[in-house]
């Protein structure tokens, strides 16, 4: 049996999957931490704080669309 890693995104959808097989298809630390990351800014609409209309919302107080403020 070839073992798999499987990383799942929000709504339990396949975002990816590495073969496991012995050392060569396995995901290395950098590339789980990528795909995590990808993941996050999918499912993270205040990743990119650069984004103007971001910071024209942090300026006008509207922190519900900012984690962890959204509650």
């Amino acid at each position: 049996m070839i073992p798999f890693t499987i990383l799942l995104e929000h709504g339990l959808k396949i975002y990816k999957i590495y073969n496991g097989y012995w050392y060569w298809g396995r995901p290395t630390p950098k590339e789980i931490r990528q795909a995590f990351r990808n993941i996050s800014k999918k499912v993270r609409p205040d990743w990119d704080l650069s984004d103007p209309d971001l910071k024209e919302k942090w300026d006008e107080n509207e922190k519900r669309f900012f984690y962890p403020y959204k509650k």
